[in-house]
């Protein structure tokens, strides 16, 4: 058994590690730490040298935040990952992607554990507990290399299933949740309950397929680069360092289901009230007038085509709405030789929850990943969604939907111009989807703890207690925890 160092009368050392590149996951760990240092902890963050800057890209203070950085270097890593990964239509059997996921992730991992001048600063720093990314491939290295520090894993949003109900030990993801296939649908169906009896099928199927290729692809590929870095995650120890799970989720929005004691739905980190906009920006707002804005932005990992860039434009010179537009330089590129409708403002950047909160905007196109369905549920603002390669999206999507606050739009079934356009404008003119994503916000507004007050309290009670929340089955026989034996 692992024994945990009591802290009952002393600051805990936390250290934090998160998937590097992401810049979405990275806001909520930046967000946590804040917390986390403002109640006098010693926290230490562990980033690649090339995200040195994703500290200010959320109006983070990076002085005041403790940062380990170890030399990677290559800073087209991520970009060349999204580009054959995630903008890829998506396999049917989902796990087979993760092979590439995770790929990138041992290539950090390795850097991250032959940098020898920051080992030894993460050795001396003698973390109490590391809060670290669910499904970064790093944790349990690092954990080992640090003499089995207990793990606070997070994930943004709720639990996908099947890869959070993984069946092999030393995983990282085996967290033993009750997996309901009739009625909890699995990653990538976009499935919602009820379901039909077809549906049911299907998402069956999904689970025992996705299952199998994660046990019989997924594992040797990772036991082998684990084994290569000396760390065996399947003895007993490391096993148990799994101490306590977090998922930015929220039951408001997320479809009522069973979890274990050591899962803990704490809400969307990057939620909360809207701050004051740049001048030019507000300006912007006010003077929309009552027609208002659109807010139009796909995330940090999906890359638009030049043809959906193009047919995107055409569609929002056709509303009565004025539109902010979040494009990189690369997606604005497409418009280059497009002469732009006065309505359309386009940026690299903008202060997303910020102008979520504004009483100027009317609606969201958005890819629909976890952190943007959050804040625009908690701002009462109704999406459309435009879900990229990436399975969670679509499934988020289908949450909205089922909620009555969003309207997908699926790249490669029915998206087109004319699409885009008549969704926005039933968002601009039908009032039931105001109502019902206002209904959505005032639930998740009554809350006693802001969700990243919660996180800072459970990283504190575990570097405290230790992982006692744990159920039994991660100790039994595979045959003894399904109840065959």
């Amino acid at each position: 058994m692992l024994s945990f160092l009591s802290v009952s009368h002393c600051r805990p050392r936390i250290l934090i590690l998160n998937i590097p590149d992401a810049l979405s996951h990275q806001f909520v760990f930046f967000k946590i730490h804040e917390e986390l240092a403002s109640r006098g902890h010693d926290v230490l963050h562990v980033l690649p040298d090339t995200n040195a800057g994703n500290w200010a890209k959320k109006g983070h203070n990076a002085s005041a935040m403790d940062t380990a950085y170890y030399k990677f270097g290559d800073a087209d890593a991520w970009h060349e990952l999204k580009k054959g990964v995630f903008n890829r239509p998506p396999p049917r059997i989902f796990t087979v992607r993760l092979v590439s996921a995770f790929g990138h992730s041992f290539r950090h991992c390795r850097a991250l554990l032959n940098d020898t001048a920051t080992m030894e600063r993460l050795q001396g720093f003698n973390a109490d507990v590391i809060l670290c990314d669910l499904f970064y491939a790093c944790n349990h290295p690092l954990s080992d290399r640090l003499g089995d520090v207990p793990l606070v894993s997070l994930h943004t949003g709720a639990p996908l299933m099947p890869l959070y109900s993984s069946w092999w030990t030393g995983s990282g993801r085996q967290l033993f949740l009750p997996n309901a296939l009739a009625y909890a649908p699995q990653l990538g169906t976009s499935f919602v309950h009820p379901m039909t009896f077809a549906e049911r099928m299907q998402n069956s199927a999904t689970y025992v397929l996705n299952a199998l290729a994660d046990r019989f692809l997924l594992r040797p590929v990772m036991l082998r680069s684990w084994r290569e870095m000396g760390v065996d995650p399947t003895r007993p120890e490391a096993v148990e360092r799994d101490a306590l799970h977090l998922f930015t989720a929220d039951w408001a929005i997320e479809p009522p289901r069973p979890i274990v004691p050591n899962v803990k739905y704490i809400g969307g980190v990057l939620v909360g009230p809207s701050g004051p906009l740049p001048p030019d920006l507000e300006e912007f707002m006010v003077s929309s007038g009552e027609t208002g804005v659109v807010l139009a932005s796909t995330g940090t990992v999906v890359i638009l085509t030049p043809e959906q860039v193009r047919a995107m434009a055409e569609a929002f010179a056709a509303l009565p709405a004025r539109v902010l537009w979040k494009l990189t330089p690369g997606e604005a590129e497409s418009l280059a030789n497009v002469s732009v409708a006065g309505n359309i403002k386009i940026m690299n950047w903008m202060p997303q929850n910020d102008l979520l909160g504004h009483p100027r905007t009317r609606a969201f196109l958005s890819q629909c990943g976890a952190n943007s369905l959050y804040e625009a549920a908690y701002h009462g603002v109704p999406i459309m969604a435009l879900p990229g390669r990436v399975p969670d999206q679509g499934d988020s999507a289908a949450k909205a939907a089922r909620l009555g606050f969003c309207l997908p739009v699926i790249i490669g079934k029915n998206f087109s111009a004319a699409t885009v356009r008549d969704s926005l404008a039933r968002l601009l003119s039908e009032p039931q989807f105001r109502r019902n994503a206002a209904l959505v916000s005032r639930r998740m507004r009554a809350r006693l703890r802001t969700p990243t007050q919660e996180a800072a309290d459970w990283v504190e009670h575990v570097a405290e207690f230790g992982s006692y929340l744990r159920t039994p089955e991660a100790g039994m026989p595979w045959a003894a925890a399904k109840k065959a034996a």
